[in-house]
């Protein structure tokens, strides 16, 4: 056969393939100039000439020609492989390489490009081919994905499960459907199992959100993101959360505008777009809930040699020094439009990537109808946009207005494809979906950005269309075309301003406004039914209300004062992840913050009265001794038996009967007159102390979404932690001045109005009962059970089936495993700090007890700060890694903002024992204090918040295995430090537990390397198992 080719029209054909590898020639990965990303193995199908290259044998020579540099990460190689007399146009193939780290070697991410290719006149072809290989070499985004372990090939059913979801309720039916017939369905299967058999989210890319359109007359509201891209960014999360159902990897959604590649013109400032697109990328977050699944990119980042910029960036590019030829480039212009320089080399920079292709584009119209629909529909939406424009408004007549449009349409067109083909390359494996109403065949697919169940698609048309159907709309309709009209029920429409205006008859709609001042929607202040006459109609778009919803019935009306037909159906809330305000949640948090601190408030609040206690009951330091040991052993075991029951059978009634009996022990404990009942009571009043530990990070996963948990459980964990820290001061003034039975009785009343505020106020949040609470919510503050709440929650099934030892099983998780260790080393570490604290001061500086107490105040600032600071910084942290490429890795987020405690934890051990041991200036110590606990609770926060992001809906679980852990490591660390300090000195005590801290942070690096990868592997072992989320 043949395998001569002919020059290459464009530098994107010069192009063979780009492939993963390892460092000894095997190739993970190939994705062909075709469309078609293929095994290595599969020649049939590509051309023989390409087929010839991709040979294994070919791989391994190649493999030969690499340098030793190449195993440097990030570092670009570059070197030729002769080719034998089976190409015209080049006597070689250049590799382009990029070397990554692997699994367990050197991955390499490569391209392959012919050189000394004819160019047809263009004397700038080779510099160009020579930028596209290196920037598919370093921004293609494949080895992620490649680098994953072998795929299992038993996922055909689920991968069509989720190939149904996304055709009932995401895929635009088009006229020319292919769909089946095109084999549209089978192609969608295939790149979607690329993920499945992985265990990985999948991945769309979805090109949209350029800019509002500029006709603010008669389209849109504003130059800002409003209603309609909220209700866009909705419908794909409803989406995500429905394959979610039955894949629990999910989806990811990147989102790469095309503002900055049209914006010229259609006559929208450049810096307009950005405006738009940094709005965007801000609300986002609070608009969807989800940020985890949306990544942006803009025409910028993309084609910068920079691997660095991996999300878009508004910095300007430096690409005329990359490639000279660009600024001779002449870019055609029609508006008056102002431009950025960057913005502008990047348009430049686009259609010399892609090379102009306006003679096929001609025949393409002719004769692909997908083609012909996508040029008219930008000749018509240009005839509106551009209305206002002062070029349109100086030509003579309305012709003269259609041929401008027609020329810009073209103009579009060929920076759609060119787009569109650099889009493709840099984006192969992923799933390529579109607002543009594609056959769907593939390697496109059109999709309703506005799902049916939010709103009405179509808006308005002209009425002599007759009704109006998926099938008839030359464009689907998009939020930057369009803006919302909704009524006083709630009933939206999504259409243009012009249309929108017409609706509210004598009265103006009004127009809605977010807090930040953008303007969202129109709103009309009667119901539409008052303004409409019914047709008797029927509508094919589901119910609202159902999740893969049936078709139902609604009524189509028809303005009575205009011809013009429109659509309209309920539209839901918008449902918070919470229905509390955020005053409400604030209110709950102090209080679950509070009931934090009875357990270790109660364990050391008793420490002072030891030796009374051990007088009236005439028994020995040993056995009074064993009442500690035992109070800190079931503090450390019950919260398992708490944790299940609180994610089984909700947090209410758990909180009731645990404090019920905390309080009841704590009385008994004051009336107490034998060792024995002693010893009972503090093991009862242990159990009903515990609860908190557990329950409260469940709490706290109910109330707030992930972006705001840091911060929460910081604020929480300042309950427990402050309860050591005031115990002996509290323990030691009532035994003092009044008796140790007053410790009990002062216990038993505090935990009594706690309990009482539990009773009145504490509304049942476990989600798999209450869902977001919206139940509680409108029954109002006064929660105590009444009939609506009883009726509400009553026939509530347990979430999971009741097993005090369930929390065991997040052993089998090892990033679980390594962070519960981690955290149990320096809980032990921690107290042997607390124990030394009031012998140090007392024997070395010899403070009395009242000074002891002052010195606690760094202590408790630490407290405070470290723990806030550190929440707040981990929800920062966790709000970035959503926002940039990867997000599947956000869980890892938070162990990554550990840094901070795992340097000064340490550090503070260390200066505590030298100021102590050396006997510096007490306020060495007191800062030495301050460092220690600073760096410890925020780690506590950092940590504890990964658990319950890790598993939210079994986070009171997961912590009470954190407990399990961590408290006898801490009466471990109690029990020892006093000998060993004795025994080597105190700097060599406290230096060798802070080498031991330092050592136990291998545990969570482990985790910031690997945790990601285990936790995706252990995702998809439960979604085949059906266990539920890992």
């Amino acid at each position: 056969m043949d395998t001569k080719t002919s020059p290459p029209r464009s530098p994107t054909e010069a192009i063979l393939f780009v492939y993963v590898c390892d460092a000894d020639g095997k190739l993970h990965f190939l994705s062909s100039s075709y469309d078609k990303s293929v095994s290595p193995d599969d020649d049939r199908q590509l051309p023989t000439s390409i087929s010839a290259l991709v040979k294994p044998s070919f791989i391994e020579e190649a493999a030969r020609h690499r340098v030793v540099t190449l195993r440097l990460q990030g570092e670009l190689n570059k070197y030729n492989v002769e080719l034998d007399d089976q190409f015209t146009t080049a006597q070689s193939v250049t590799f382009y390489e990029r070397a990554i780290p692997g699994d367990s070697s050197v991955a390499i991410q490569g391209v392959a490009a012919l050189s000394h290719v004819e160019h047809a006149g263009n004397d700038n072809m080779p510099d160009i081919i020579h930028y596209l290989s290196s920037l598919l070499t370093i921004k293609c985004r494949v080895t992620p994905w490649c680098l994953h372990p072998v795929p299992s090939e038993n996922n055909k059913g689920l991968s069509t499960v989720i190939a149904d979801i996304f055709d009932s309720h995401f895929r635009f039916k088009a006229h020319d459907d292919q769909w089946i017939s095109g084999g549209g369905r089978d192609y969608f299967i295939n790149k979607i199992s690329f993920f499945i058999n992985r265990g990985l989210p999948i991945q769309f890319i979805l090109p949209g959100f350029p800019c509002k359109s500029p006709n603010k007359e008669s389209k849109v509201l504003g130059i800002l993101p409003d209603k309609g891209e909220e209700l866009a960014f909705k419908t794909m999360v409803k989406v995500a959360e429905m394959i979610e159902a039955v894949y629990v990897p999910g989806v990811r959604f990147a989102i790469v505008s095309d503002g900055h590649v049209f914006s010229d013109l259609l006559g929208v400032p450049d810096i307009s777009v950005n405006e738009y697109g940094r709005t965007l990328r801000t609300a986002v977050a609070g608009i969807s809930g989800r940020p985890d699944i949306f990544t942006f990119h803009g025409l910028d980042d993309l084609l910068s040699l920079d691997a660095s910029r991996a999300t878009f960036t508004e910095e300007p590019g430096h690409f005329p020094e990359q490639l000279p030829c660009l600024s001779s480039y002449v870019i055609p212009r029609y508006t008056s439009a102002s431009v950025l320089p960057a913005a502008d080399d990047a348009r430049r920079l686009l259609c010399l990537l892609a090379g102009r292709q306006e003679k096929s584009l001609h025949e393409e119209i002719k004769q692909n109808t997908s083609v012909t629909k996508l040029y008219r529909g930008f000749s018509r939406f240009l005839l509106e946009d551009l209305q206002q424009q002062p070029e349109m408004l100086a030509l003579p007549s309305k012709n003269a207005r259609k041929q401008l449009c027609t020329k810009i349409a073209m103009e579009m067109l060929v920076r759609n494809q060119a787009y569109s083909t650099i889009v493709g390359r840099l984006f192969p494996i992923h799933v390529r979906i579109s607002i543009h109403p594609y056959n769907c065949a593939g390697p496109k697919f059109g999709v309703n950005l506005i799902h049916k169940d939010f709103v009405f698609q179509a808006g308005t048309l002209d009425s002599q269309s007759g009704d109006i159907v998926e099938s008839s709309l030359f464009h689907i309709p998009t939020p930057w075309h369009n803006l919302v009209v909704s009524d006083s029920n709630g009933l939206c429409i999504v259409t243009k301003k012009k249309d929108a205006l017409k609706l509210g008859g004598d009265k103006e709609p009004k127009v809605m406004f977010y807090e930040d001042g953008r303007p969202s929607h129109l709103l009309i202040e009667q119901p539409f039914a008052s303004l409409y006459k019914d047709t008797g109609a029927q509508s094919k778009h589901p119910d609202p209300g159902s999740e893969i919803a049936p078709a139902a019935e609604v009524k189509e009306v028809v303005l009575s004062s205009e011809p013009a037909k429109f659509s309209v159906t309920p539209v839901a809330a918008p449902e918070p992840y919470c229905a509390y305000s955020p005053a409400r949640r604030r209110f709950l948090l102090f209080l679950i913050a509070l009931a934090g601190g009875f357990g270790p408030l109660a364990g050391n609040i008793y420490l002072p009265a030891m030796e009374s206690i051990r007088t009236a009951f005439g028994t020995s330091v040993s056995m009074i001794n064993l009442t500690v040991s035992m109070f800190m052993l079931t503090f450390a075991v019950a919260p398992m038996g708490w944790g299940t029951l609180a994610d089984s059978a909700g947090r209410r009634n758990v909180y009731l009967i645990s404090f019920a009996i905390y309080v009841a022990a704590s009385i008994a404990l004051g009336f107490s007159q034998s060792y024995a009942l002693l010893l009972v009571l503090r093991i009862v009043q242990a159990i009903g102390a515990s609860s908190v530990q557990s329950l409260g990070a469940g709490t706290i996963a109910d109330l707030f979404k992930p972006t705001e948990r840091g911060r929460a459980m910081g604020i929480f964990l300042l309950g427990p932690q402050m309860g050591p820290l005031i115990g002996p001061v509290l323990g030691g003034f009532l035994t003092e001045y009044a008796s140790w039975r007053w410790i009990f009785f002062f216990l038993a009343g505090l935990g009594a109005v706690t309990w009482v505020l539990f009773l009145f106020f504490l509304p049942e949040t476990l989600r798999a009962k209450v869902g977001n609470g919206q139940v509680y919510a409108d029954h109002g503050l006064l929660v105590f059970p009444g009939p609506h709440i009883l009726e509400n929650t009553k026939s509530a099934k347990p979430a999971t089936k009741y097993n005090p030892l369930a929390p065991l099983r997040f052993l089998r998780f090892r990033s679980i495993t390594l962070c519960v260790t981690y955290i149990a080393i320096i809980f032990g570490s921690f107290y042997c700090l607390n124990v030394e604290i009031p012998v140090v001061l007392k024997d070395i500086y010899g403070y009395d007890a009242s000074r002891v107490g002052i010195s606690y105040i760094p202590t408790g600032v630490g407290f405070i700060l470290g723990s806030t600071i550190g929440g707040r910084y981990a929800d920062w942290k966790l709000r970035q890694a959503m926002a940039a490429t990867g997000s599947d890795h956000v869980p890892e987020s938070r162990i990554r903002s550990q840094w901070v405690g795992i340097i000064l934890f340490p550090v503070g051990l260390t200066l505590f024992g030298f100021a102590g041991h050396f006997h510096w200036h007490v306020s060495a110590l007191l800062v030495s204090l301050f460092i220690s606990v600073f760096g410890m609770t925020w780690l506590f926060s950092c940590n504890t918040t990964y658990l319950i992001d890790s598993f939210p809906g079994s986070a009171s679980s997961v912590v009470a295995l954190n407990s399990l852990f961590r408290n006898p490591a801490a009466a471990l660390g109690s029990a020892i430090i006093g000998p060993f300090t004795n025994k080597v000195g105190l700097w060599p005590a406290f230096l060798s537990v802070a080498m031991m801290d330092v050592t136990g942070a291998a545990l969570v690096i482990i985790v910031m390397i690997y945790g990601a990868r285990w936790r995706m592997r252990s995702s998809t072992s439960v979604a085949h198992t059906g266990k539920g989320k890992p």
